[in-house]
């Protein structure tokens, strides 16, 4: 793999961070920037030029600004992706939803307790064969009138549909 290698404008850039990173407020600086506030010190920088002075900031704005908007990213990720809740905070949901006390019949309304009791009733007696032979009851006239229809027309209907 090859090295990584700075541009000179980069080399640059870094090199005027350096420069920055020796004085003694460079900490202000620095938060200063990142509250979006200008940046003026009095004292031995107080002799540079605003070019100057300009000059060094610059790079060191850049860098302030990619780093805020890498932290604001992470912080919208982390909001849009909240951590899972603990597993006792689970446990304890868990043990309000699966409560014995509440059972269907306390959910339902009154007026469907009466289908509920012949439904409870019925459902170990309900298997293929007999919802099969219900089918078939019910179908039966409807099947009788096809195949009569059929004979008449000398023709089968496809999927019992007239066309």
């Amino acid at each position: 793999m090859r090295p990584f290698r700075a541009t000179h404008t980069e080399r640059v850039d870094l090199l005027a961070i350096c420069r920055l990173q020796r004085l003694p407020f460079y900490n202000e600086i620095v938060r200063k920037l990142t509250l979006g506030q200008s940046v003026r010190h009095d004292g031995a920088c107080g002799q540079w030029s605003t070019f100057y002075w300009e000059k060094l900031l610059k790079p060191l704005q850049h860098q302030v600004a990619k780093a805020k908007e890498r932290s604001e990213r992470e912080a919208r990720r982390k909001q849009r992706h909240p951590p899972p809740p603990a597993p006792e905070k689970i446990a304890e949901v868990l043990d309000k939803i699966m409560d014995p006390a509440m059972d269907v019949m306390n959910a339902m309304p009154k007026s469907a307790h009466e289908v509920w009791k012949h439904v409870d009733k019925i459902k170990d007696a309900l298997t293929a064969e007999r919802i099969l032979k219900y089918g078939f009851l019910r179908q039966q006239a409807r099947v009788e009138t096809m195949m009569e229809l059929e004979g008449k027309f000398h023709l089968l209907l496809p999927n019992g549909r007239f066309y």
